[in-house]
């Protein structure tokens, strides 16, 4: 019996050591964080190969894709200066000819109110030429705070995702923000103004809205396909030439906040042309 007490105080000394190294293994650090200057900035393009914490000014030189398992992380106030251009890509992971930021992996832009992110056009762009903006396909995650995104030629582009949007301001954006596929955006606070349009849905994406200003585009603020749904609280869509571009069933729960557009709604035909 005192043998067998021996064995089983041992076996519990040597589990306790077990457990206790465990618990104070090394946990994965997260990446030193790199910040750049206005005459120094962090310069990225391409495939990221490892996570990156970036703050200060970065700038964007050529396309960037984050592929599964990345990790971007931008930190308040700092400014992505977009180095743009025109030019016929070959490479088939790239959805535009224009510079882009392809999300596959995770992608968080963590602005504060007084210390918003930016996304704009480095001032060393050729004129007419320009940035394609950030395109969301199939993302692992997509969490962007206190953002302004200025003159991309689709703000936003989120295909099979689910983006999470809080504070975001999309302006003078040819096409503020696109959903393909199926997905959901939940969007709480900014706005989408200054574009062709602001927020247009195909496929069978949940539009999840929540105090959303949708003003001053030229075409349509928003664009419902048949299959989208939508829920909001607090939108605004004012002063678009088409407010809203949505099902006759739709006409009751949007006409709440449709506002001085040319024409506040227009219904779709059932395969989803316009009537």
């Amino acid at each position: 019996m005192n043998l067998l007490l021996k064995h089983c105080r041992s076996f519990v000394f040597i589990l306790g050591l077990l457990l206790t190294g465990c618990a104070l293994s090394p946990t994965v650090s997260p990446p030193k964080l790199q910040n750049g200057t206005a005459q120094h900035p962090i310069e990225i393009s391409g495939v990221m190969q490892q996570d990156l914490r970036l703050g200060g000014v970065i700038r964007l030189s050529g396309d960037l894709l984050i592929p599964k398992g990345r990790n971007l992380q931008v930190e308040p106030g700092s400014r992505i200066l977009v180095v743009g251009t025109d030019s016929t890509k070959i490479d088939p992971e790239f959805l535009d000819k224009g510079t882009e930021i392809l999300v596959k992996g995770r992608i968080h832009l963590a602005g504060e109110k007084m210390a918003p992110v930016t996304l704009s056009l480095d001032e060393e762009t050729p004129a007419g030429e320009n940035w394609a903006g950030i395109e969301l396909v199939a993302a692992e995650e997509a969490v962007f705070r206190f953002v302004d995104i200025i003159g991309a030629e689709t703000g936003i582009l989120s295909l099979d995702s689910s983006p999470q949007l809080e504070e975001v301001n999309i302006l003078g954006s040819r096409y503020g923000l696109l959903l393909q596929g199926t997905g959901r955006l939940d969007y709480a606070g900014g706005r989408i103004s200054g574009g062709d349009a602001g927020l247009l849905c195909f496929d069978q994406s949940v539009l999840n809205l929540n105090q959303l200003q949708i003003i001053d585009n030229l075409e349509e603020g928003l664009y419902l396909a048949v299959g989208c749904t939508l829920q909001q609280q607090g939108l605004l869509i004012e002063r678009n030439d088409l407010g809203a571009v949505a099902s006759a069933e739709s006409r009751e729960l949007l006409a709440p906040t449709l506002r001085a557009n040319r024409v506040n709604f227009k219904p779709l035909a059932q395969e989803g042309s316009l009537q």
